[in-house]
């Protein structure tokens, strides 16, 4: 169950640093000042919190199997849409929602396989 956490950690965590660099990208820059981006606090934080995750990520690969694993990270398509349209104001529709069923049902078939 800890690795099961960790891994949803991990997600978050990815997602988190995606919706930062958004965050960043769309921040107001004077023209010819695109090199600020680079600068810019979300997107430090994000690369910030992304690397984290991916650090962590490995971690767990020495004990969890990789075909355990990665489902877990499709979750991502379902959590970064999401956080955006309350965040962002982003649209979303009856297809994404029904993509996001699928993509959970698709993990749970998938980490639920009852072979090693």
């Amino acid at each position: 169950m800890a690795n099961v956490l960790i891994l949803l950690g991990c997600v978050f965590g990815v997602a988190t640093g995606q919706l930062l660099f958004k965050t960043a990208a769309g921040m107001p820059r004077p023209d010819g000042e695109t090199w600020r981006l680079f600068l810019s606090p979300p997107l430090i934080a994000g690369l910030a919190v992304y690397g984290v995750a991916t650090i962590v990520w490995v971690w767990q690969l020495r004990s969890v199997p990789l075909t355990r694993a990665f489902p877990f990270m499709a979750l991502g398509f379902v959590v970064t849409p999401l956080a955006a349209s309350f965040l962002f104001q982003e649209a979303t529709s009856p297809r994404y929602w029904l993509g996001a069923l699928l993509i959970c049902a698709g993990i749970i078939l998938s980490i639920t396989d009852p072979t090693p």
